[in-house]
């Protein structure tokens, strides 16, 4: 089983992220992350999602 964190936040310029974190296995990590406009948020969402519920296995 592999285990997971999820990050969101402002990365400055009225710019924000959303990133889900997975460590695969001892020192090996998969990093997913979206940046993108904070206006944009409606249309991203979807995505944002699909980062959020995505799972290797």
């Amino acid at each position: 089983m592999y285990s997971s964190f999820l990050l969101a936040g402002n990365c400055g310029n009225d710019r924000l992220f959303f990133e889900k974190d997975i460590k695969l296995k001892s020192h090996t990590w998969l990093y997913l992350r979206v940046e993108f406009p904070s206006e944009l948020t409606w249309a991203i969402d979807p995505l944002l999602q699909y980062v959020k519920e995505y799972s290797v296995w």
